[in-house]
C-alpha cells in the first residue's frame, strides 16, 4: 500500500528537501552533505540515493528512523518533536495533498518491507563488482602490516586496489556478499587520518570529498541491508546458536584469525530493521556484543542491548584495546571463551 506513496515522494524529493531547508551537493546521482537530522559537522556524512534510500555515516540516523525516504522524513520531523511512523505517513499525504488511504494494515511490517522493495534492485545491479575484486593485490599489504594473517585475508579476498580509475584506488577492499552472491565492496583508505583536516590522504589537505573518507562503499550498496560475513558465518551461527556482533569488517577478520567463525559486521554501531530480519532467519539464541572501547561504542552497547535483550541472551566481549582489531589474539580468545561458556 505504501509503494505508490513512496514513488510520489521520490518524484518530489527536491520539494521535500527545500521544505526542510536541507543543504546538499550533487555527486554521481547522489545528494551529499551534513546529515540534516542530527546536524553534525561531517560534510559527506549524509547520502541520499536516487531511489529515496539514505544513509547517515557518522551517527547512524538512518538506523534510528529507517533507511527509506519515510525514515528520512521522520527524522527531519523529529528535529522539533518526536514523530511516530503513523504521524510521518500522515504528513506525507498532507504534503503531497493526496487523499489518505486507510492505514489498517501492520504499519511496522510495511515500514520494513518497503525497504526491501526499493533496495533489492540497487544491491543486485552494482556494476563491475567482479572485475574490481579480480584486479586486487591479495592479500592486502596494509592489513598484513597490522598483523592479520595471510590465510584469512586470502580467504576473504581482501586486497589493495591500484587502479587509478577506480573509486577504490589506494584502498584495501573488502568484498561483501549476501547469502551467496557478491553485492558490493567496502574500501578502507591505506592513509591515516590527518590531524589538520580529519580526512585520509597522503599529500596537502584536500577539500572534503568521499575520496578522502576512511571508508568508502561501492555505488548503490546500502550497508544497513546486510552484515559483513553473513555468507560465511550463517552456518556456524546455526550450529552454535550464537553470534558476535562487531562494528567493522576488520573486527570480523581478527576473530577469524583465532578460529571464531560466528562474527557479523554491522557496518557501524547500530543494527537496522533489515539486519534484525536477517538474524531472525538464523537459529540464533545468544548474541555477544564486541563494540569499540570508546564513548560511541559504550552508547551503542547500551542501545543494542535494549533492542535485542527481549529476543536474545546478551553478553559482552571485553578487551583492553581500542577495538577488536587492536587487541591481542590471546586476550580475545580468553574473553570469548568466558563469554561463550555462559551458553554452553
Amino acid at each position: 500500500m505504501l509503494n505508490n506513496l513512496y514513488e510520489k515522494l521520490v518524484a518530489n524529493i527536491d520539494r521535500i528537501l527545500n521544505f526542510f531547508q536541507v543543504e546538499y551537493t550533487n555527486y554521481n546521482e547522489k545528494r551529499r552533505g551534513i546529515c540534516p537530522v542530527h546536524m553534525g559537522d561531517n560534510q559527506s556524512a549524509f547520502v541520499l540515493y536516487p531511489n529515496g534510500m539514505w544513509k547517515c555515516w557518522s551517527n547512524g540516523c538512518d538506523s534510528l528512523y529507517g533507511p527509506s525516504i519515510f525514515g528520512l522524513i521522520r527524522g527531519l520531523l523529529s528535529r522539533t518533536k518526536p514523530t511516530s511512523k503513523k504521524e510521518t505517513i500522515n504528513w506525507c499525504y498532507n504534503f503531497l495533498q493526496e487523499r489518505q488511504e486507510n492505514i489498517s494494515y501492520d504499519l511496522n511490517r510495511q515500514w520494513i518491507k518497503i525497504n526491501h522493495v526499493f533496495t533489492k534492485n540497487i544491491s543486485n545491479t552494482t556494476s563491475n563488482l567482479t572485475k574490481i575484486v579480480e584486479n586486487l593485490q591479495i592479500p592486502s599489504s596494509y592489513y598484513l602490516k597490522l598483523g592479520y594473517s595471510k590465510e584469512v585475508l586470502q580467504k576473504y579476498k581482501i586486497g589493495l586496489c591500484l587502479d587509478k580509475t577506480s573509486d577504490m584506488y589506494n584502498r584495501s577492499v573488502f568484498p561483501i556478499y549476501n547469502d551467496i552472491n557478491l553485492i558490493g565492496y567496502a574500501g578502507r583508505s591505506i592513509n591515516e587520518k590527518c590531524d589538520k583536516c580529519n580526512l585520509y590522504h597522503d599529500a596537502e589537505c584536500p577539500l572534503p570529498h568521499p575520496a578522502y573518507a576512511k571508508w568508502r562503499y561501492s555505488k548503490g550498496f546500502l550497508a544497513g541491508n546486510w552484515f559483513f560475513n553473513f555468507h560465511e558465518a550463517k552456518k556456524h551461527i546455526n550450529q552454535y546458536s550464537s553470534c558476535i556482533l562487531c562494528e567493522g569488517q576488520a573486527d570480523v577478520l581478527r576473530l577469524e584469525d583465532i578460529g571464531i567463525h560466528t562474527a557479523l559486521g554491522l557496518f557501524g554501531c547500530d543494527i537496522t530493521d533489515n539486519q534484525r530480519l536477517l538474524l531472525e532467519r538464523l537459529n540464533c539464541l545468544n548474541i555477544i556484543l564486541a563494540l569499540d572501547n570508546d564513548k560511541a561504542g559504550e552508547a551503542a552497547k547500551q542501545k543494542l542491548t535494549e533492542k535485542l535483550q527481549n529476543t536474545y541472551n546478551i553478553s559482552y566481549l571485553t578487551f583492553s584495546g581500542k577495538d577488536v582489531g587492536e587487541t591481542s589474539i590471546n586476550e580475545l580468545r580468553d574473553s570469548y571463551n568466558a563469554s561463550y561458556s555462559r551458553y554452553s
